[in-house]
C-alpha cells in the first residue's frame, strides 16, 4: 500500500467520522488533497508517541544519573590520584559511569530528533507535492536565532553525519547551512562530535507532553504556512 493511498485512506476515515460527530463538517479545507499529509502525520506521530514517551524517559534518566555522580565528584581531581587507592578507584569508576550515561543522552536524543524531524519533514514535502508552497525556512519557538524546525533538522543531520562534520566548511554547502542552525542557538565547535544531549538540553522540553503538544503545534503551523488553510 503506497503512502498516498494510506494518507487517503486515513483522511477519508477521519471526514466520516466528523461528519458522524457534527452531523456535516463546515471548516473550510476539509476537501483538500493538501490535508491530507497533515492527517497522516498525526496517525503516525500517534503510532510513534509510546517510543518518545520511552526514549524521553531513557534520556531524562540519563541526565539525572549524570548530575548526581557530577555532585559527587564536585572539587575531586583525579588527574594526579594514586591510581591503587580504592577511594580512588571507586571515583574513576564513577566518572566513568558518567561518560557513559552521557553517551546514551547522546545517542537517545540523536535517535528522537531523527523520527521527529522524519515525520515533520515528510509531511511538508508530500503537502508541497500536493500543491502547498515549499516546505517554510523556519516554524516554531526560537531558540537563540534558530527556528525549533531548524534545529531538529540540524540535530537529525548532525546525529546522522556528525563523523564527518570535519575540514572546511564552506565547502560543504549542506554542512555550512547546518553548523549555521547550529551557532544561531548558542552551539559551539568542535561539530564533529555528536551534540544531541546539548541540543536537547537547549529545547528544554520538561516532559513527554510538553514535548508532544509543542510537536503537534510545530506540525499545524507548517501546514498552515504552505496551504493557509484554517486549522
Amino acid at each position: 500500500m503506497s503512502t498516498r493511498y494510506r494518507e487517503e485512506s486515513i483522511l477519508r476515515a477521519y471526514m466520516k467520522k466528523e461528519a458522524l460527530l457534527k452531523g456535516k463538517t463546515k471548516r473550510a479545507g476539509r476537501s483538500d488533497p493538501r490535508l491530507a499529509p497533515y492527517m497522516y502525520f498525526f496517525h503516525c506521530f500517534g503510532d510513534q508517541e509510546k517510543t518518545v514517551s520511552k526514549i524521553f524517559e531513557i534520556i531524562a534518566t540519563a541526565e539525572k544519573t549524570k548530575h548526581k555522580i557530577a555532585a559527587q565528584l564536585e572539587g575531586k581531581d583525579l588527574t594526579s590520584a594514586d591510581l591503587f587507592d580504592i577511594d580512588v578507584f571507586d571515583e574513576i569508576r564513577l566518572e566513568s559511569d558518567a561518560i557513559s550515561h552521557e553517551e546514551v543522552q547522546d545517542i537517545f536524543a540523536g535517535t528522537l530528533f531523527i523520527i521527529l524531524n522524519n515525520l515533520l519533514w515528510s509531511m511538508a514535502t508530500r503537502v508541497h507535492k500536493r500543491g502547498g508552497l515549499e516546505v517554510p525556512k523556519s516554524a516554531g519557538r526560537k531558540i537563540g536565532s534558530t527556528s525549533l524546525f531548524e534545529l531538529i533538522r540540524a540535530a537529525g543531520n548532525n546525529f546522522r553525519h556528525y563523523e564527518e562534520w570535519h575540514g572546511t566548511i564552506s565547502k560543504n554547502r549542506q554542512l555550512a547551512k547546518n553548523i549555521a542552525f547550529l551557532k544561531a542557538a548558542g552551539l559551539r565547535r568542535p561539530w564533529n562530535r555528536n551534540m544531541c544531549a546539548e541540543i536537547f538540553e537547549l529545547v528544554g522540553w520538561q516532559d513527554e507532553k510538553q514535548l508532544s503538544n509543542e510537536i503537534r503545534q510545530l506540525a499545524s503551523e507548517i501546514f498552515r504556512n504552505q496551504t493557509g488553510i484554517p486549522l
